[in-house]
């Protein structure tokens, strides 16, 4: 992964830690007729630009680092944003150690399988925090390969739009079974074998 050098300063940031891990093991817990069934899947962790830029707004000076383009035709230029970056420093350690800790899952939409983590959070305003927006995605039902999506992690004083989330937070690992339990029965069945 290339650097990211300030334009007025000349101070260069490595972006090399931003390249992904592979072989991550995620552990995973549900519940199939009151029997508990546990596991771990390797996954491989992909970490988004939006984990290091911004949206660019008019007064901004700096240099576009990238440009969204979406479906509907439109566009959205992305500067480089220093605060996010420098969190994602502390994002490796948190999702390497995601497991056990508390995320919002997908309410109904288990396919959609968007989890939130909110690390931060204000103890007076509960919905301000750092939000790391993830999602989980399998590219076939024959292949083991599985990749967890780092979409965004920043400051925020609300929750994200759009999310259609349970208001309840669970361990990352309890959403994880649910979601394979639903979506992935065949990784169920194969850790249930004696």
């Amino acid at each position: 992964m290339p650097l990211h050098t300030d334009p007025v300063s000349g101070k260069e940031y490595a972006l090399s830690h931003l390249s992904g891990i592979d072989n991550h093991s995620m552990k995973f817990e549900t519940k199939i007729e009151q029997e508990k069934v546990k596991g771990s899947i390797d996954v491989r962790v992909v970490f988004d630009h939006h984990c290091y830029t911004r949206e660019k707004n008019a007064t901004d000076t700096l240099p576009v680092l990238v440009t969204d383009k979406y479906d509907d035709g439109t566009q959205k230029e992305r500067v480089f944003d220093l605060s996010r970056y420098e969190f994602t420093f502390n994002l490796l350690n948190i999702i390497r150690n995601i497991d056990h800790k508390l995320c919002l899952g997908s309410r109904r939409n288990l396919k959609a399988n968007k989890v939130i983590r909110v690390e931060h959070r204000d103890k007076r305003n509960p919905s301000k925090g750092t939000y790391i927006v993830m999602k989980m995605k399998r590219f076939s039902s024959d292949s083991t390969n599985f990749t967890l999506y780092v979409e965004t992690c920043h400051a925020r004083n609300n929750m994200p739009p759009g999310m259609d989330l349970s208001n309840v937070e669970r361990k990352h690992m309890l959403i994880l079974g649910d979601w394979l339990k639903e979506q992935h029965g065949d990784v169920i069945a194969e850790t249930k074998k004696p």
